[in-house]
């Protein structure tokens, strides 16, 4: 079962506002004093020890060396650029500039980076133990890195460049600015239009990524993001895991059967069960009519006080219906979002593309092929 901890969120918080607060302090004599700012918050001592590990690749201080990285890309350090009159200390990692810090899961960070040879605004994502990764989680890293730079798809995030920099494996990928969908839902449901529209383009994205042999298997609003035309854009691929290769022979995916890999209330049964080998692109077909139910009701179809009291919700009771938590969610609606929260695949739609048809029927008026759960 998962882990997470329920006050995990809060701690992660925390920690950004001290790495924020240490960023705020005086460095006209260089960098402040590590040792004594970890001194200051003890209770996070082990992270803190593990951002400065990670923290002092944004100091070009090495000439440039060109690495050949496990995936066939060569990456060249760029050299250190001068200090400003000001004194401030630009960090950067090899050719990028590091702007901000974006967000972090349990095994990648993302930062916010200049790419100074196109002079173009990209987002980076690094593991976040840096050279203390373990050999499963490089290989979970570049199994994500090569599942989304296989996809080429507007409603996908596009890859830019894959590599290796002082031993820390990364990627570059295209930089969303508008936010993503678990905020549109906070505080109140998304009009039905504006959310059937927005999970059509999901589907229709999914059902491109299905055809390339990908499937997902951790669809959720957090990991949808939104441009400035608040368009839906795919994210992580961290869980992808893959139907077929085009250039490799089938092989098991790397997640072994009884391990549960996903979000609790977003998973599909088959995930939450942990039976590895039949998750398919049915399995994203259920967490996009949970992120289509989440838009409606502001909550996910199951939620539960842990991580595994969720999980027992998802394999053995059944979601509340849409129109009790939200009155105004029209019949026809909420019976297209139940089909796809069914607890057999196979009741499920057959296709994304299946999925993204009959919200298109309802958008125009038109009967849906979905039937009301008996």
């Amino acid at each position: 079962m998962p882990s997470t901890k329920p006050d995990d969120d809060d701690r992660e918080l925390q920690l950004d506002a001290i790495i924020a607060e240490y960023y705020r302090l005086p460095d006209t004599d260089g960098p402040p004093d590590q040792n004594e700012f970890i001194q200051r918050y003890p209770e996070f001592a082990s992270e803190l020890k593990e951002f400065f590990s990670d923290a002092r690749l944004f100091y070009a201080d090495e000439s440039s060396t060109p690495q050949e990285t496990s995936l066939g890309r060569t990456i060249i350090d760029a050299p250190q650029l001068e200090p400003s009159a000001s004194k401030q200390v630009v960090r950067y990692f090899g050719e990028y500039e590091i702007l901000e810090k974006l967000g972090a899961g349990g095994m990648g960070v993302v930062y916010k980076a200049r790419q100074k040879k196109l002079n173009r605004i990209v987002a980076l994502k690094m593991i976040r133990s840096g050279e203390l990764a373990n050999s499963s989680d490089v290989q979970r890293f570049e199994a994500e890195a090569k599942a989304a730079a296989k996809l080429s798809h507007p409603g996908i995030v596009s890859v830019h460049e894959v590599g290796i920099h002082d031993g820390h494996h990364f990627y570059t990928m295209d930089y969303v600015e508008g936010g993503n969908l678990s905020q549109l839902h906070r505080d109140e449901p998304v009009a039905a239009k504006h959310a059937v529209k927005l999970v059509r383009q999901l589907a229709e994205s999914m059902h491109y990524a299905h055809s390339k042999g990908i499937i997902h298997r951790d669809l959720k609003p957090a990991n949808i993001l939104l441009n400035a035309n608040g368009e839906p854009r795919i994210t992580d691929f961290g869980l992808a895991k893959r139907i077929r290769d085009e250039d490799e022979s089938q092989s098991p995916t790397m997640t072994e059967s009884g391990q549960i890999l996903g979000t609790a209330g977003y998973m599909s049964p088959e995930q939450a069960s942990g039976k590895s080998r039949l998750v398919g692109p049915s399995s994203d077909i259920y967490s996009l009519g949970a992120v289509l139910y989440a838009l409606l009701t502001s909550r996910a179809p199951f939620v539960g006080e842990t991580p595994s009291h969720t999980i027992m919700q998802v394999l053995q009771s059944e979601p509340i219906s849409p129109r009790k938590l939200n009155p105004s969610v029209p019949r026809d609606l909420e019976t297209i979002c139940l089909k796809c929260l069914e607890k057999e695949p196979h009741k499920r739609y057959g296709t994304a593309k299946l999925f993204a048809d009959d919200l298109s029927r309802f958008l125009e008026g038109r009967p849906v092929i979905a039937r009301p759960v008996s």
